[in-house]
């Protein structure tokens, strides 16, 4: 049997390891460590000055559960006078209002970015001829828009009107949304002319 020093050395190495390692894990287990007094008063006044610092949460009432709210209400109405806090009046809700949007002050580009968006949803919801209706819309405004142009193609070639697809088609300004449209379309039947 042929044993090198290497392996010999390699042995002896682990060995020694595995027993440090052994009497480290007894040793931390027979007296785990202890904080100092100092770090533990410097903990206790850390907590301290952050309870102090916190401003009271502005909704008091815990609203999870029936019982949970009736607790909550409860500990905070026998509070004393300066911690006290009285629920909201019956019937309001602690909910922001909605905002509502008068279409007569809302600028252009904002109606017009809601239509967009509008078109989008509709398509993707399998709307078509809403999409198609408020994509035709917004390219009033914007006829080199591209994805109004995608849909009113894909919503022609959907419902078989090639004629529609083939002049929305013509106005696609990049080649890689021609050809997308072109193979979307082709699964209708319906073949582009350049």
């Amino acid at each position: 049997m042929d044993v090198s020093v290497r392996q010999i050395t390699l042995a002896v190495s682990g060995t020694v390891v595995l027993a440090m390692s052994l009497y480290l894990y007894v040793k931390v287990r027979a007296a785990p460590a202890q904080p100092s007094n100092v770090v533990v008063e410097g903990a206790k006044l850390s907590a301290a000055s952050q309870q102090l610092a916190q401003p009271p949460a502005a909704d008091h009432w815990d609203t999870s559960s029936p019982q949970a709210r009736e607790e909550s209400i409860r500990n905070q109405l026998v509070a004393p006078a300066h911690d006290r806090v009285e629920p909201p009046p019956a019937g309001s809700s602690t909910v922001a209002p909605q905002l509502q949007v008068d279409d007569g002050n809302v600028d252009d580009e904002l109606k017009a970015s809601d239509g967009l968006t509008m078109a989008n949803k509709m398509f993707d919801r399998g709307d078509w001829e809403d999409a198609s209706k408020q994509a035709l819309k917004m390219l009033e405004t914007d006829p080199k828009n591209a994805k109004m142009l995608r849909i009113v193609v894909s919503v022609a070639c959907f419902t078989g009107d090639p004629d529609k697809a083939q002049k929305y088609w013509s106005q696609l300004s990049d080649d890689r949304d021609k050809a997308q449209m072109s193979v979307r379309c082709g699964r209708y039947g319906i073949q582009f002319k350049q």
